[in-house]
This record gives C-alpha cells, sequence and structure tokens, in this order.
C-alpha cells in the first residue's frame, strides 16, 4: 500500500480563489508528507500552474501546530497566531486551514482545495 511518506509517487493539483475573487490552480507532478518521527515535512516539487508557486514558501517544512512549532518565526508561534496547524516558515504565502477574520488581505487565499492521487494515475 502506497503512504503519502513515499516520495515520488504522489502528485497535487491545488485550486485557490483570493479575496478579490480570482481562481487559479497549479500543479506539484512530486508531492509527499514525512514520517510522524521526522515531524511530517512537506516536499514539493515539479511545479506547473497559473500564477506564483505558493507552497514552495513552504517545502521542506515540518507541520506545526499551536501546542508543537516546527517554524522559523522567532518571536512567536505561526500555528497559535493563525489558530491552525500547518507547514509554517515565516509563516505561510498559502494556508488551507486558516478561518475568518484572517483573511482581510486581497493576496491571501480564501478557499484552497488540495487534491492528491498516486502518479500517473489514469
Amino acid at each position: 500500500m502506497n503512504t503519502l511518506t513515499q516520495t515520488g509517487q504522489w502528485e497535487m493539483r491545488v485550486d485557490y480563489q483570493f479575496n478579490n475573487k480570482t481562481w487559479s490552480h497549479y500543479h506539484y507532478n512530486q508531492f509527499s508528507v514525512g514520517s510522524a518521527s521526522e515531524g511530517y515535512p512537506l516536499t514539493v516539487g515539479g511545479f506547473t500552474g497559473e500564477g506564483t508557486d505558493w507552497f514552495a514558501h513552504h517545502n521542506t517544512m515540518k507541520f506545526s501546530t499551536p501546542d508543537n512549532d516546527n517554524d522559523h518565526w522567532n518571536s512567536d508561534t505561526c500555528a497559535a497566531a493563525w489558530k491552525s496547524g500547518w507547514w509554517y516558515k515565516i509563516c505561510y504565502h498559502i494556508n488551507a486551514n486558516t478561518q475568518p477574520p484572517y483573511y482581510h488581505h486581497p493576496n491571501i487565499a480564501i478557499f484552497v482545495e488540495m487534491k492528491i492521487r498516486p502518479r500517473n494515475c489514469v
């Protein structure tokens, strides 16, 4: 059985909408999430799509939660500040878990849908 920890076995498409109501999407032909003992690090590669590669900011980051800080922000924990778990760095460029009222900027995605499947799936 394949697991998301098998690098190179998975791909991901992300559809997102910003506060300005524009929609975009992108695709990674490589996607994986590491094991619990590694801190669930995110690995993405092979970006194609419209607009900015938002997940590049989060690549290789361990998953953070309010009670388990793995980000690189020195003054606080991103997960506590944004009230959600995510692969934070200094905090985020895209976050599928943040809830209002944090959607206050036109360049923050307000709807994010991540679709993961085995690579070369027909």
